[in-house]
Order: structure tokens, then sequence, then C-alpha cells
């Protein structure tokens, strides 16, 4: 559990965001209550954290209100994850907005062909949903496939990129 977390409420659900001095660690989004959000952390003040997380957090409320967002800025702290799923992670962020790959070309964007299972296991443990887009990633028939947090949230994404 980290000492940096943020917690905040939106129209979709309580929603929180976690950081070291590197970039942003976790993202957890649409939660029911604060508690399930912040897990039993003290949330700090937005005004106390790192204006790269005050950025995140207002380019996350556009995103959720259906904006077309860039999220390249953002910094992302991938130490907590190896080497081929920060790669997948990486790759990931260059799929545009509103855009799917499969899982085959998330592993060939990362260098690694052939690797399609291993690229949707790392994007499973993905723990910075919509800023690494591991939404955009779908099976090689154009069904949906998984979600780490749930098909039906994977689902919402999507419908929200399309509009």
């Amino acid at each position: 559990m980290s000492d940096n977390i943020y917690v905040w409420q939106n129209t979709s659900g309580w929603n929180a965001v976690e950081w070291s001095a590197c970039g942003l660690t976790k993202l957890r989004f649409w939660l029911p209550d604060k508690s399930e959000a912040a897990r039993g952390a003290r949330s700090v003040s937005l005004e106390s954290a790192p204006s790269f997380i005050r950025n995140a957090i207002r380019l996350l409320e556009r995103y959720f209100d259906g904006a077309r967002v860039d999220f390249d800025a953002i910094p992302v702290d991938m130490s907590g994850g190896t080497s081929f799923q920060s790669k997948i992670w990486t790759a990931s962020r260059g799929i545009p907005f509103g855009h799917t790959v499969s899982y085959g070309e998330a592993a060939r964007m990362a260098g690694s062909t052939g690797a399609a299972r291993a690229a949707g296991t790392a994007l499973g443990a993905n723990p910075v949903p919509i800023i690494v887009p591991c939404h955009r990633v779908i099976r090689s028939d154009g069904s949906i496939g998984g979600f780490s947090i749930g098909v039906d949230i994977k689902t919402k994404l999507l419908a929200l990129e399309r509009r």
C-alpha cells in the first residue's frame, strides 16, 4: 500500500490514484464506495500531490466525461512489473484513443512476435488501466477478450471512446 494516494468521487463512482516519485503506480476507478477506492490508506490532499497527479486527475475527469484525451505526458512507474510486462505496457501506451489492436499486435508492438497469450497475461497485470490503455487490446477475431476489472468495464471504456 502506498502512502501517496488521492481518492475522489465523480458521477460514476469512487476513484483512486497512487504514485511514487517516478510516476503513477495504480489507478482504481468507478468503485461503489470510498473505502474500496482507498483500500485503508489515508488519502492526501490534491494540493499536496505532485503536479503530474493533479494533471492525471484532470485528464481522467475529461476522459470520463467522454473527451478525447492523451495521457502520454503522465509518467507511469513500471518498476512493479517484469521487463516483459513493462515492454507490453509501454507499447500499449502507443494505441491511439478509439482504436483497438489484437493481443498478437500488442506483442509485436513490444518486439515479441508470437507472444499473444503472454501479452494478454501482462495486460491483465496492468496496474494503471486507461493510462496504459489495455482495454484497447482485443482478441484477433474482434471479440472483447478479458479485462482485469471486468469485461463490462472494458465494454464501457471502448464505448466511451467510440462516441
